[in-house]
């Protein structure tokens, strides 16, 4: 039998969603938005938190739709003026947060322990800066990519696909063993 390709109609997958979360800290890149629409619904993340100065016009930017593959019409999201306050938001509702940032006290995250019954959020940093220092000092722990080759940093949207995948894996590792 050929290895042949399915078209979209004709792939049949379980719609689920995690208790995943996914916040952008002043993320300002529309081809970096998008791919978040597009990981958050492959990867079946709950919801997105657009933190920073320009949500509004990364929102009403025209781009963002054909980026997202209009995922951005269906997937759950909230404008956050304040990173800060939206991570003591998600604290405040049980939500463990991590930072996605190479840091002093960063873990590698395939050894992170995930826990089944945990809701996790993720905070995601800009294209330059990173995760803002103010959200460092809010998140509950930060990992990070191991990376073997000269660069120490990789594309945003890369990195978030990578991590929520990793967390995705590992939660559905544990159902699976039940």
């Amino acid at each position: 039998m050929a290895n042949v390709q399915l078209t979209h109609q004709s792939y049949k997958h379980e719609k689920k969603k995690f208790p995943i979360y996914l916040v952008l800290d002043n993320v300002s890149d529309i081809v970096n938005v998008g791919s978040a629409f597009r990981l958050s619904d492959a990867l079946g993340v709950s919801k997105i938190y657009i933190c920073g100065t320009k949500p509004i016009e990364i929102l009403k930017n025209k781009k963002l739709t054909r980026v997202s593959r209009n995922t951005i019409h269906y997937v759950d999201y909230e404008i956050c003026d304040d990173t800060k306050k939206c991570i003591r938001n998600l604290q405040l509702h049980d939500i463990t947060v991590l930072a996605l940032e190479l840091t002093t006290q960063s873990i590698p995250i395939q050894n992170y322990s995930f826990e089944q019954q945990r809701a996790y959020a993720f905070v995601v940093g800009n294209e330059q800066d990173g995760v803002s220092q103010e959200a460092l000092d809010t998140v509950d722990d930060t990992v990070h990519i191991d990376m073997f080759g000269n660069n120490s940093s990789m594309n945003v949207s890369v990195a978030t696909g990578i991590a929520i995948s990793q967390c995705v894996n590992k939660i559905r590792c544990y159902v699976e063993k039940q």
